[in-house]
């Protein structure tokens, strides 16, 4: 089975992609946290995580070994109540009123205001 996009990431704010490959480009291998994921547009839950290594130095950090990786983490969509209700919780405090759509509907407007290419 394929991840359908858009791409949800839970992070320290709620980032939408337009792809897979969108997703992994932006996100930085230092900030990832373990176990962190995210779901895709009909509710599959992905795993976000380090592929490689990142080195800590006491002022620096060297990332050129490592990127990011977002992958499936079950086949059927049993996390679509949990995107509804990340959805509506975010797009809440986007918009200031509390949406009541479906998550289709949900998915389209999130897509539409904060997606990252």
């Amino acid at each position: 089975m394929a991840i359908t996009p858009p791409i949800f990431v839970l992070a320290d704010e709620l980032l939408v992609f337009d792809t897979v490959t969108a997703a992994e480009s932006f996100l930085e291998p230092v900030d990832v946290e373990p176990g962190e994921r995210g779901f895709d547009s009909e509710g599959r839950a992905l795993l976000v995580r380090v592929v490689g290594e990142v080195a800590k130095g006491r002022f620096s950090v060297n990332q050129s070994r490592a990127r990011v990786e977002i992958v499936l983490a079950e086949e059927a969509p049993t996390h679509a109540h949990e995107l509804h209700d990340v959805l509506v919780r975010w797009l809440t405090a986007v918009e200031g009123a509390a949406p009541s759509d479906a998550l289709a509907e949900l998915v389209a407007r999130a897509h539409t205001l904060g997606r990252y290419r």
